[in-house]
C-alpha cells in the first residue's frame, strides 16, 4: 500500500513510500516524534482500502491524521481530485463523456492577487496546483 506521511528531511511535502506489514513509520520517518509511539504497519486490507497500526489507529484512503495545517489540507484535497478527475477521464474518454471537476475558492486572493504596482502573482492555492503538476 502507498503512504504519505511526514517526514524529519522534507519539512514542506510529505514523503511516499510503499509500506509492509511490519514497517516502522517512527524509522521511514527518520525519526519524526509522533510516529514514535506504535506507528507499525500490523494490517493491509485490500477490500476496503484500509490500513491497521500496532496502536489501533485504523486509517482509510484519504484520511489524514495528525498535525496538518489548513494549507496542508488543502493540497492533498486538491491533489486527490486532480487525481481522480484524470482517472475518470482516462475511463470516460472513450465514451464520449467530458469530465468536469469544480474547485470552489472562497476568496480570489488565495488564487491571484497584485502587488503595489498591479503586477499579479500567486496565491496559496495557484502554488499547490503548480506544485502538483510538477510533482505528479
Amino acid at each position: 500500500m502507498k503512504l504519505q506521511f511526514k517526514h524529519q528531511k522534507f519539512q514542506a511535502d510529505a514523503a511516499k513510500a510503499i509500506v509492509n506489514i511490519g514497517d516502522n513509520l517512527y524509522d521511514k520517518s527518520d525519526y519524526l516524534e509522533e510516529y514514535r509511539n506504535g506507528f507499525v504497519v500490523k494490517f493491509i486490507d485490500g477490500r476496503d482500502n484500509s490500513l491497521e497500526f500496532l496502536n489501533g489507529i485504523k486509517l482509510y484512503v484519504g484520511d489524514v491524521i495528525g498535525k496538518v495545517d489548513e494549507n496542508q489540507l488543502r493540497r492533498i484535497q486538491i491533489r486527490e481530485t486532480i487525481l481522480s478527475h484524470i482517472q475518470r477521464e482516462r475511463q470516460l474518454f472513450y465514451k464520449g463523456i467530458k469530465v468536469l471537476s469544480l474547485f470552489f475558492i472562497d476568496e480570489v486572493a488565495k488564487y491571484k492577487q497584485y502587488d503595489a504596482s498591479r503586477q499579479p502573482y500567486n496565491g496559496i492555492y495557484a502554488d499547490i496546483f503548480l506544485w502538483i503538476k510538477k510533482v505528479r
